[in-house]
């Protein structure tokens, strides 16, 4: 099965805050620094382990974005220490990449190589038509099976009611709250059960 993961960590919103010198910080936002720290650090373990455990099952992935902050890369990391353990693990990829991005980086391929090493993963590039990110979050759903919403803000909340919108298989994780957590609102009552 091919699966679209997207989203992104919690607290995203403060990320400049989180980076500010401590020393400005009064002991209140120290607090709520430390919190949203370990908030995302839990986020990153529990998507890599998803990752690795859907890996470890056989399925292929499409992602979006391999930034740092997102959803995509927390379960690239973890189809990474799979596709690490077995000698010979072999993962699918495709990774679905804006015609404005490639300008902006035109070998994509590249990039995706030094965080996909070619011994264990067969990546495909999708160059998608799309103006804007949102269109992108879209974009990616014909390339999988199913989608899975992770966390996220605006960009999830748009794929989440794209996918209700086109009857594409979306499963929203509500746990980690943001775009997910509505969306899973929006899609639940309309899940099989």
């Amino acid at each position: 099965m091919r699966i679209y993961i997207t989203g992104s960590m919690p607290g995203q919103e403060k990320a400049k805050e989180d980076k500010a010198d401590d020393s400005r910080l009064t002991d209140e936002q120290r607090r709520e620094r430390s919190k949203r720290l370990e908030a995302q650090e839990h986020f990153r373990r529990c998507c890599a382990n998803l990752g690795s455990y859907l890996a470890k099952q056989g399925h292929s992935f499409v992602f979006g974005s391999v930034a740092e902050h997102t959803a995509d890369r927390a379960v690239l990391e973890g189809v990474k220490r799979y596709a690490a353990t077995p000698p010979g693990a072999r993962v699918n990829v495709t990774f679905v990449q804006r015609d404005y991005d490639s300008a902006k980086s035109p070998d994509g391929q590249t990039s995706i190589n030094a965080i996909l090493p070619p011994a264990s993963f067969d990546v495909e590039m999708r160059q998608v038509q799309a103006g804007n990110n949102h269109a992108r979050l879209i974009a990616g759903f014909p390339y999988a099976d199913v989608g899975l919403l992770i966390c996220g803000g605006g960009g999830t909340t748009t794929a989440g009611v794209a996918a209700l919108a086109l009857k594409h298989p979306t499963l929203p994780l509500p746990h980690f709250g943001g775009a997910s957590a509505q969306a899973w609102h929006l899609i639940s009552p309309r899940l099989s059960r």
